[in-house]
């Protein structure tokens, strides 16, 4: 259709129709807030949605369809996106064949690069083309839909979709929800009711029923965010929204690499000559870590019946249980004490898969750009604090990371998660592990006990003596069971002790887990003879607490003479004995923690009914007033806007609306004067709404006393039904459904043109309130 085509009403006449589609893409676009390093992200989706409204707008006033539209913009789709998306890190790039395969890539790899990086991800690549992608189609498709449609609501239609993408695509807490609601819901109610009031009469009443339907929605969530604003809730993982990050993709495959449990020999003193023991070599020179402070090779959490290992999802409650790539920046959710720390990779350490690190990453660089190793072929789990390397590691592979260190001290009084893996390959160890199931001891007094009970009649020995040779490695079934827990002398090193207990407290229903590690020495260095285990066991609050070697590890080592370990049934009665002494939960053993300096201890806040009990009171309120406020709202509106023909309209359906809430049926459709004779009253009222159908507009003075007369009808009418009926006529929502039905069925079908053009606007006004 061409402009001279193009019937004239079609045209619009407010830079709104413009401007809005670009300034609601921006809005939703910040729902992505957390998950890019930097706002760049909004600085490119903007410019995407800035050159598609252009484009839009420009088709329509040379007087193109929407098919060439739309093909123009699937045409200039790489270009632009090249020009803008910072390919290999410029500011802007001269569209060109790499730069623009880049962007056509990128628009089917940006969502799974996006979603399998820790957030947040470096605004450069496939994830930064993601929103250039958002931008340009979300504005594009609104300001099109603005332009070539009629219809006030329409165009909101790719914004609500493009909201409900950007959440999805985005982290669990970008922050500010209630803001980017109000903001969003106050734009789009302007613009639809600038859009109405444009199009003519007819949609101006549109305009005004969508304004009365989205404010009630506003309110609802308003409401809704009340108790979120005054009393945020606890950061749990059940009171999280739900996204598609961490449920989509496997994350990278971690089944096949090294396991230094497995090989912990390798570790330990051996007789001189064994092929691969590293006991007397260095591993690492770390520089920048607090003394005594563990660094971490790699944490096991899944038994198989033949060995513990590392996974994905394995982690209960944590979305973000996978191995993922990582940006510049990656997100510490625990507080902790900062550090910066310097690791050297030595040759003793080379050919491993695992990078040793400290607490909770947050950032990650290799020192060597020559190097076999970068930050994009690191693998981090943040719910296992574990990172690998694709390729694995050799010398020149040096790096530096910033971490926070958080607290991991485990007491016997706190609580265990309420839910975790049972680890069903360890049922073999039930039947031993029966009398602590059955003594009266809280779940974390028993691993204690367990632990208790393997440093007390365990004995230590890596094998390397000649007779001590049938103490073998590995933590099987068989091993754990059989040849340790159940046999007369319990004889292992530290596979076998930290394999078996974190196993029998996942068996005894607290989560527990294995962490291969190593604490450097005074030095800095790290050798083969520092590499130690220990256990982690998960709390009520979901973090994970150390409970170190020194508690459940014996370092005595075996004598063919020792008498047969301690029967478990006695041991666990002599500890219920010593609990009950104590009247009360267990304290600390001295040795439950190394020496190191930690964080000086938070006191736990307080849960406080207060802000509950306003949250309540204030979203009562809100619910108890919203339909009388909507019922003033309505009468003023009626009373106060539009021509003086649809006030004196105005007034006789608002005597109507006040016969349906007090229960009254009104014939609909039928002319005015029937109505007030069903409903028994209002006869002269009808009569005035039907003056308007003179070639004379009614004067003020008229519209004012056409709503005196409703103010009487409407004393009248409540006196004559009492107490109650005043309760109905002010709470009563019949009338208020009805609105809400015809808004809907208006807001979303184009304002009708009338039979007759030369009718005037008050004309029109008046014949559209006939029988409503």
């Amino acid at each position: 259709m061409t402009t001279a085509e193009r019937p004239a009403e079609h045209r619009p006449t407010s830079w709104v129709d413009v401007v809005a589609p670009v300034v609601l893409v921006l809005v939703v676009l910040t729902a992505l807030e957390g998950s890019y390093s930097d706002r760049s992200y909004l600085v490119v989706g903007g410019l995407g949605a800035v050159m598609a409204t252009a484009l839009a707008t420009v088709a329509w006033t040379q007087g193109r369809s929407r098919s060439e539209l739309v093909l123009t913009l699937l045409v200039l789709f790489a270009p632009l996106g090249a020009l803008v998306s910072r390919h290999e890190g410029d500011l802007v790039t001269v569209p060109g064949p790499d730069s623009m395969s880049a962007v056509l890539t990128g628009a089917v790899t940006g969502p799974g690069e996006l979603l399998s990086t820790i957030p947040p991800a470096d605004a450069a690549g496939a994830p930064l083309v993601l929103t250039f992608i958002l931008g340009y189609v979300l504005a594009g498709s609104c300001a099109a839909l603005a332009l070539f449609s009629r219809r006030p609501v329409l165009p909101l239609l790719p914004v609500l979709f493009g909201l409900v993408l950007a959440i999805l695509l985005g982290v669990q807490d970008p922050g500010l929800d209630g803001v980017r609601l109000l903001v969003l819901a106050a734009t789009a109610v302007a613009w639809s009711s600038a859009r109405g009031h444009r199009a003519g009469p007819t949609a101006v009443r549109n305009a005004g029923a969508v304004r009365s339907l989205v404010a009630l929605v506003v309110a609802g969530g308003v409401a809704a965010l009340l108790g979120t604003v005054i009393e945020p809730p606890a950061p749990s993982a059940d009171d999280q929204r739900w996204v598609l990050r961490g449920q989509v993709g496997d994350g990278q495959d971690v089944s096949r690499l090294d396991n230094p449990l497995s090989r912990f020999r390798i570790f330990t003193r051996q007789l001189p000559g064994t092929p691969g023991n590293v006991f007397n070599e260095t591993l690492l020179k770390v520089t920048g870590l607090p003394r005594d402070t563990p660094m971490r090779f790699v944490t096991l959490d899944v038994y198989d019946g033949t060995t513990w290992s590392p996974g994905n999802r394995t982690v209960e409650g944590r979305s973000d249980s996978l191995f993922l790539r990582i940006g510049q920046e990656v997100a510490a959710p625990l507080r902790g004490r900062p550090a910066t720390v310097e690791v050297s990779v030595r040759r003793a350490y080379e050919g491993t898969s695992w990078l040793p690190l400290a607490g909770q990453l947050t950032s990650l660089e290799f020192t060597y750009l020559d190097g076999r190793a970068q930050r994009e072929d690191v693998r981090y789990n943040p719910a296992t604090l574990t990172a690998m390397v694709r390729g694995g590691l050799v010398r020149r592979d040096d790096y530096a990371f910033t971490a926070v260190l958080p607290r991991s001290e485990l007491r016997v009084g706190m609580m265990p998660y309420r839910r975790g893996r049972s680890q069903p390959a360890g049922r073999f160890l039930d039947d031993a592990l029966t009398p602590w199931r059955q003594a009266s001891l809280t779940p974390m007094q028993r691993v204690f006990s367990v632990a208790d009970y393997l440093r007390t009649n365990g004995r230590y020995s890596d094998g390397a003596e000649s007779w001590e040779q049938r103490f073998t490695a590995g933590h099987d079934a068989a091993r754990l069971g059989a040849g340790f827990f159940e046999a007369d002398q319990m004889v292992g090193d530290h596979e076998q002790y930290a394999a078996l207990l974190a196993l029998a407290a996942n068996r005894l229903g607290v989560p527990a887990r294995v962490v291969v590690g190593a604490v450097p020495g005074d030095d800095g260095l790290v050798r083969g003879s520092d590499v130690t285990t220990w256990v982690e066991v998960r709390v009520a609050d979901g973090s994970w607490r150390v409970l170190p070697a020194e508690l459940y590890l014996s370092t005595r080592p075996p004598r063919r003479t020792d008498p047969p370990k301690q029967d478990p049934g006695a041991f666990v009665v002599a500890e219920e004995e010593a609990a009950e002494k104590e009247k009360g939960p267990r304290s600390q053993p001295p040795t439950a923690e190394p020496e190191r300096e930690t964080l000086p201890p938070t006191a736990e806040p307080q849960g406080s009914r207060v802000p509950g009990i306003v949250a309540g009171v204030l979203v009562a309120l809100l619910l108890v007033g919203a339909v009388p406020a909507a019922k003033w709202w309505r009468r003023r509106r009626r009373r106060t806007s539009g021509s003086p023909a649809g006030r004196v309209a105005g007034a006789w359906q608002e005597l109507l609306d006040l016969v349906v809430d007090l229960g009254q049926p009104v014939p609909a459709g039928a002319p005015r004067p029937t109505q007030a004779a069903v409903i028994g009253r209002g006869l002269d009222l009808a009569r005035m709404a039907d003056g308007v159908f003179a070639p004379v507009p009614p004067r003020e003075d008229e519209v004012s006393s056409a709503w005196d007369l409703l103010a009487v009808e409407r004393r009248d009418l409540l006196a004559q039904h009492g107490a109650r009926g005043r309760l109905r006529a002010w709470w009563g929502p019949a009338s208020l459904r009805g609105s809400v039905r015809t808004a809907v069925r208006r807001a979303f079908s184009a304002p009708q043109q009338d039979v007759v053009q030369a009718a005037s606007p008050d004309r029109e006004h008046a014949g559209e309130l006939v029988g409503r």
